[in-house]
């Protein structure tokens, strides 16, 4: 909050976040109403709200503690290898041994840390995360945070709700999913997005929310101009975002850390978004830290 109104000292505050971020947004967009600013919209993309998410393990006795099992381990890098579209199922990830799936798992982790580990060295750190996910021992966990009790936010809210359910082991993205918003919101919309939590914010599937978010930031003077709005549609449908240097450093990047393009050579239209879904995970991680 206090970087923002560093970079903004007054509003309306046009505000969004995905999945973790949305909760993020919301909590901001509260801090800024109690500071007595105005936020204009918030925009939240499929977050689930602290009491979807999948309670804490607790362990039997008070001085043991509950570790993360290899299952739990393959339950998380699931996860990350389908919301960046790595092809796992494909590459036989069911019949994989527990050492062949670290050694798959190990160059996405290694891009994630920019860091070239073993495969060994990668299933004791990812077992560590699954441990502090299991557990809840994290400061920043999401199943500890609590809205101001009494506090409702009074800006408008979108959120885009994924319509196919269940990419997120640990989020209920049940019936209510969505619609939770409104015990802290007053001004709740709800979008359905014919994705799911992860593809809703890939290239080739924002039409939607593109289309939707146009129409609402233009109220705040947001114009999309004509060549701008080409340039927008061509990227929603799988034009490059990347430059010609900019592709050849990811690509010898990512094979530097054990990345090869056989996903690419088997599907060339997939090899451009492997390498921009690569690349945001990385800043994502980078903004995490």
């Amino acid at each position: 909050v206090k970087d923002i109104l560093r970079v903004q000292p007054r509003g309306p505050y046009l505000i969004g976040g995905h999945s973790y971020g949305g909760v993020v947004a919301m909590e901001v967009a509260l801090q800024l109403e109690r500071r007595g600013e105005q936020v204009g919209h918030v925009f939240v993309f499929d977050a689930p709200h602290p009491l979807q998410v999948r309670g804490v393990a607790v362990a039997a006795a008070e001085e043991e503690e509950e570790e993360a099992t290899d299952e739990d381990a393959f339950e998380l890098m699931e996860m990350i290898l389908a919301a960046i579209d790595f092809g796992h199922a494909s590459a036989g990830w069911s019949d994989m041994s527990t050492m062949d799936r670290y050694e798959y798992f190990a160059p996405v982790y290694r891009v994630m840390r920019n860091e070239k580990f073993t495969a060994q060295e990668v299933r004791e750190q990812v077992l560590a995360i699954a441990t502090a996910v299991k557990t809840g021992s994290s400061r920043s966990d999401i199943r500890w945070h609590q809205f101001e009790e009494g506090r409702r936010l009074q800006g408008r809210v979108t959120y885009y709700r994924a319509s196919r359910r269940g990419a997120v082991a640990y989020m209920d993205d049940g019936a209510d999913h969505g619609l939770i918003w409104s015990e802290v919101a007053d001004d709740l919309e709800i979008v359905d997005v014919p994705e799911d939590h992860f593809s809703m914010l890939r290239s080739d599937s924002m039409q939607v929310l593109i289309e939707d978010m146009k129409k609402k930031l233009s109220a705040f003077g947001w114009v999309v101009h004509h060549d701008d709005a080409s340039d927008v549609e061509g990227k929603s449908s799988g034009g490059d975002i990347l430059s010609t240097e900019e592709k050849s450093d990811m690509k010898a990047y990512l094979e530097a850390m054990g990345i090869t393009t056989t996903a690419a050579k088997k599907k060339e239209k997939k090899g451009q978004q492997l390498l921009e879904n690569m690349l945001m995970l990385e800043e994502d991680d980078e903004e995490d830290e």
